[in-house]
């Protein structure tokens, strides 16, 4: 997810991306350096899979802004000395790959990792909200929605994705759309739980 930080109006910003560079630094300081035979292995495959996935191999004074990804690396490796490679996946602005779209693109990413050669250590992390919004989102999509003027998490939704996740229910993950997704929040306020905003 990008939240206007590598990706804004004003540039191209990708449906899915792999960042193919040498290394970055994140807002902190931090400086890690990438795996760039690995990173263009995951773009070739995901490629060759039916995914158009964006290359990008620089950024902005060499600075990963998207806090999607420098806090949560800064945690899990706090030596700085594992390599990353970024992959992104556009949450943020509509229309957004659908969850169908996204779990496809995780079995791809999947078999890339696995057809990787060698005996690497490979770990694939994922960040991210389930109904989580921001005050500030969908700000534009839905301006009078009780999202977009408070933010909202519905803890109720997040917990029975959470099951379908621990109980391997990922066909029904990949069933949502789009628009269940952005739903949630409003049903929630309808139900009077207003005070978990």
């Amino acid at each position: 997810n990008d939240q206007d930080e590598e990706f804004t109006e004003q540039t191209i910003a990708p449906q899915l991306a792999i960042y193919t560079g040498n290394e970055f630094t994140t807002r902190s300081g931090a400086h890690f350096t990438c795996p760039p035979e690995l990173s263009y292995h995951l773009l070739s495959e995901t490629v060759n899979a039916g995914f158009d996935v964006t290359r990008f191999d620089g950024l902005q004074d060499g600075m990963l802004r998207a806090h999607a990804f420098g806090p949560v690396i800064e945690r899990l490796t706090p030596e700085f000395d594992i390599p990353i490679v970024p992959v992104y996946v556009e949450s943020f602005r509509l229309p957004c790959p659908t969850p169908a779209r996204c779990y496809s693109f995780g079995q791809a990413l999947a078999a890339a990792v696995e057809s990787w050669p060698g005996d690497d250590r490979i770990a694939v992390i994922a960040s991210g909200g389930i109904s989580h919004f921001p005050g500030s989102f969908p700000f534009k999509y839905t301006p009078n929605s009780p999202q977009a003027l408070h933010g909202n998490v519905d803890h109720v939704y997040d917990r029975q994705l959470f099951e379908y996740m621990k109980e391997g229910r990922n066909e029904e993950l990949a069933k949502l759309s789009n628009q269940d997704l952005l739903d949630h929040g409003v049903p929630l306020l309808a139900r009077g739980a207003e005070h978990l905003i």
